[in-house]
Formats: structure tokens, sequence, C-alpha cells
């Protein structure tokens, strides 16, 4: 199907490609095609559901781009036990909050993780 591409190239045929791999990226786990014209923030819940099924745990950190930044997808993986990694967008409020806050030294910083 026809999508939307960002090359402006509406003679060429779009799919949304979505690959799991591990941590180090070498070993693809899965992968599906979605039609050119589907939304990618929909696609995270059943990715998600679905790489906890194949792996048979949900304390995996799924690391996704800016469409996973959604209330529903986000609420849905911390409810079930998951972490995950994204960009918020800049648009957000939460954005402009901690620009002012570091804008204003009003910050401090905590590690998330320390392997040591």
């Amino acid at each position: 199907m026809h999508g939307h591409n960002k090359d402006v190239r509406p003679d060429c045929k779009q799919l949304v490609f979505g690959l799991n791999i591990t941590s180090d990226g070498h070993v693809p786990l899965s992968y599906k095609l979605f039609d050119g014209n589907i939304n990618d923030d929909v696609t995270h819940i059943p990715n998600w559901n679905g790489l906890r099924t194949l792996l048979e745990k949900e304390d995996f950190i799924y690391v996704a781009d800016c469409k996973l930044c959604s209330h529903k997808n986000l609420t849905h993986i911390a409810q079930n036990g998951g972490f995950f990694i994204t960009i918020v967008p800049k648009d957000r409020k939460e954005v402009k909050q901690f620009l002012k806050q570091l804008k204003n030294n009003d910050l401090e910083f905590k590690d998330a993780y320390n392997q040591w």
C-alpha cells in the first residue's frame, strides 16, 4: 500500500518494519511487517506483548523511538512489570518543565543504573 513517505515519493510503496534485536544489536529476535499506512504508535503494545511471550519474562528494557511515548503505551508496559527507554517529544510539557529547571539549576541527578 502507498504510505506517506518522508522523501515525498508517492510513487513508492511503503511499509513499516518492526525488528526486535538483542541488546548488542547482533541477534534478531523477531520481526513483523506492517502496512505502510499504519501509525507506528499502535504497534508497540502488541510488539511488547509478543516479546514478553517470546522471552517468558517482562523485566527486559524495551527501547524505542518517540512513537512509544504515549500514555497508553508507557502505562501498559509499566503496569505489566516492564521497563522502557524512549525519546520524549520536545513539545511535551515535561520537557518544558525540565528545561526550565535546568536553566534555574534546580536539578539533582541520580544514577538510574549502576553496574558497579
